[in-house]
C-alpha cells in the first residue's frame, strides 16, 4: 500500500496541532459533526459557570458565617473580659487577706 495512492499522487502531509486548535477546527466545520462539537462545547462552558457560580455563593456563605462567629467570639470574649474587671477587685482583697495570714 502506497501512500500515494491515498493522496492521489501528491505527498501526505502530517499536522501537530493543540487541543484548542482541533477544538477551533471542529466549531467551524459547517456539518453535522462541527454541529454537535459547538453544542459539546457550549453546554461544557454552561455547566462550568454554573460551577463557578455555586463555589461563588458557597465562598459568601462561608464569609457570612466566618462573619457572624467572628461576632459571636466578639460578645463572648468582651462578657468574659467584663466579669474578670468585676472580679479583680475581689481577688486582689484575697489575695491580700492571704497575705496578711501568712505573714502575721
Amino acid at each position: 500500500m502506497s501512500i500515494l495512492a491515498k493522496t492521489s499522487g501528491r505527498p501526505r502531509q502530517e499536522y501537530n496541532i493543540t487541543l484548542d486548535m482541533a477544538k477551533h477546527l471542529a466549531m467551524v466545520e459547517r456539518n453535522k459533526q462541527g454541529h454537535a462539537a459547538r453544542k459539546y462545547f457550549i453546554a461544557m462552558e454552561k455547566q462550568a459557570n454554573e460551577m463557578l457560580d455555586e463555589m461563588q455563593q458557597m465562598v459568601q456563605i462561608s464569609r457570612a458565617d466566618m462573619f457572624e462567629l467572628l461576632a459571636k467570639r466578639e460578645r463572648e470574649f468582651t462578657a468574659v473580659q467584663a466579669e474578670l474587671e468585676e472580679a479583680l477587685p475581689k481577688v486582689d482583697f484575697v489575695d491580700g487577706y492571704t497575705l496578711t495570714i501568712s505573714n502575721p
